[in-house]
């Protein structure tokens, strides 16, 4: 087996020095370290950076508007000149060459009349305005058909070719122009999309803020519209349970109770009622028999039988009402069908034996109603009202702490999509940084 020792020289001839300056020039060549700055402090970092370069584009942006500007003017004289010019030979055969010359001199003069200005602020967007404007007159003044072009030049060589020479210098200003705006002027375009995006950047700041402030605020009124209603409800609760509200609860049955018995003795009396009502229509009809008093009665009977029998007054009436018809019936001066007629006699004992108690019972249990009622309201002031007041508020509460709910959700979504619109233009505003100046930037 042979084995081959390596010489120092022929380790050198393996590149031993070239790997060690392989290292150093890697370490030459490493990115730039990324800067950390807030969002309002890149306009003027960049400034910084492009200080050195933007008096020398600033100067170059001038020159190029100045020039193109000077080339329209130099145009427009020669179109002044153009139209001076006179033709050396029979200018009535030569009218149609008269006619085409002074519509080119009407329509360059109706174009050049306004020629762009040089921007006294060379931003980029200025630059821009002015690099459009110059650029739609030059095609405008192009637009000269081949027959006029010919006819012009042939017969106005000197005048017309210091139009198109014209022309021709403000072709090369604008190429300049464009070139320089595509180029050195990049730096400008940087500057001013920085401004604009930090600019975007505050409003939208100021404008989550506003939101967290409303949010903050609404969270504030949802706590105490939450603790509100717990405090109304504890409230509620222990009055519900005070022993004031259990006597009246007790009292309040008892109540009720005695106005279900005072309305089924009611039901029970209209019922009976309902038997002569039928026969007392018939007497009502009767020509002759009743007037007056007696005739008031029915009237009011008839339109309210329970109404009229509770009065005091009216019972007597009815009996003597009653008794009046049995006689006509009797002497057939009223006829009853044979079952009405039984109702009739029926009721006419009841009256005088179950109608009067039933009366009397009627009368007491409202008169215990009323009584019950009286000391409910002088033992118990204010504890319905203040239930009512009570359950008003927590319902007006719990209406709050819905809207409040939805309110904070709302908001909570905007404050979201706007922090989610501020990391994007903050990861926009970095990569433009990085792309003009080939510096990262880490942005707060």
């Amino acid at each position: 087996m042979r084995v081959e020792f390596i010489t120092f020289p022929h380790y050198l001839n393996m590149g031993f020095f070239d790997f060690l300056r392989k290292g150093e020039n890697e370490k030459a060549a490493e990115a730039p370290r990324p800067v950390k700055m807030q969002i309002h402090e890149v306009p003027s970092w960049i400034d910084g950076q492009f200080s050195d370069r933007i008096a020398d584009i600033n100067a170059g942006a001038k020159l190029r508007c100045e020039n193109l500007a000077s080339a329209f003017s130099k145009i427009k004289d020669s179109v002044r000149e153009l139209e001076k010019a006179k033709l050396e030979n029979d200018e009535k055969k030569l009218a149609p060459v008269k006619m085409v010359k002074s519509l080119f001199v009407k329509r360059s003069y109706s174009l050049i009349g306004s020629i762009p200005t040089v921007p006294e602020r060379l931003g980029f967007s200025e630059l821009e305005g002015f690099r459009s404007a110059s650029s739609k007159l030059l095609n405008s003044l192009k637009k000269v058909s081949p027959k006029q072009a010919i006819l012009i030049s042939n017969f106005f060589k000197k005048e017309a070719g210091a139009v198109f020479e014209g022309i021709k210098e403000a072709e090369t200003g604008l190429e300049s122009l464009d070139s320089f705006m595509k180029n050195e002027a990049v730096i400008k375009k940087t500057v001013q999309d920085v401004r604009t995006i930090v600019s975007e950047e505050a409003r939208v700041e100021r404008q989550l803020n506003f939101l967290v402030k409303k949010e903050e605020e609404a969270g504030l009124k949802l706590k105490s519209t939450k603790k509100a209603k717990k405090d109304r409800m504890a409230e509620l609760d222990s009055l519900l349970e005070s022993n004031e509200w259990k006597a009246m609860e007790s009292m309040k049955k008892e109540t009720e109770e005695l106005r279900e018995r005072a309305s089924r003795l009611k039901s029970q009396i209209v019922q009976e009622l309902s038997a002569v009502n039928r026969p007392l229509k018939k007497l009502e009809h009767a020509t002759g028999p009743i007037s007056g008093e007696d005739a008031a009665f029915l009237n009011d009977f008839l339109k309210s039988p329970f109404d009229s029998f509770i009065k005091n007054s009216n019972e007597s009436m009815l009996k003597k009402n009653i008794e009046l018809l049995n006689r006509m019936v009797s002497s057939r001066s009223i006829m009853l069908k044979q079952k009405d007629h039984e109702k009739l006699l029926d009721f006419t004992r009841k009256l005088e034996s179950k109608m009067p108690a039933m009366k009397e019972n009627y009368a007491k249990f409202k008169a215990q109603i009323s009584k019950k009622t009286g000391e409910m309201e002088r033992e118990f002031p204010g504890l319905l009202v203040k239930k009512r007041t009570l359950e008003s508020e927590i319902g007006a509460a719990e209406k709050e702490e819905s809207r409040l709910t939805s309110e904070l959700s709302e908001l909570g979504k905007s404050r979201e999509s706007i922090k989610k619109e501020i990391e994007a233009s903050k990861k926009r505003l970095a990569e433009l940084v990085k792309s003009g100046t080939g510096i990262p930037v880490v942005l707060s």
